[in-house]
């Protein structure tokens, strides 16, 4: 099925990163949680690289995702945003139910850092 831009809206808004959501794989279903449950929120706090290493490999097996989330590229993308800030990157994508369609990770960075307040683009219909 392919994505019709014109029957939605992008729209800038801000909103609270505790409001933020995820969608999680687990071995059978997908579940929508609080940003705090990503496994990238959970790396960040915890520094556990096992649990991290394998949820994504659980991820590439059953989505084939176009990036793979390795711990060094994560680490390098920490370290971009405390250097230039959330700010010279693309905006997360969320839906109207504020659920991360794009930058789960950049979120949990941001939530990291310390931050309650980010600027996303928000899908609404048109």
């Amino acid at each position: 099925m392919e994505f019709d831009s014109t029957k939605y809206v992008l729209d800038r808004v801000s909103c609270n990163i505790k409001d933020l959501q995820v969608i999680l794989h687990e071995k059978d279903d997908v579940e929508i949680r609080p940003l705090k449950e990503s496994p990238a929120y959970h790396f960040l706090i915890s520094g556990n690289q096992v649990k991290y290493r394998k949820y994504h490999k659980l991820v590439k097996s059953k989505c084939k995702p176009e990036t793979d989330y390795t711990i060094r590229r994560f680490k390098a993308l920490l370290k971009y945003v405390k250097r230039y800030g959330i700010e010279s990157m693309e905006l997360i994508v969320i839906d109207s139910n504020f659920v991360i369609h794009d930058g789960q990770h950049r979120a949990s960075i941001y939530k990291f850092l310390g931050h309650t307040t980010i600027d996303v683009l928000q899908i609404k219909d048109a």
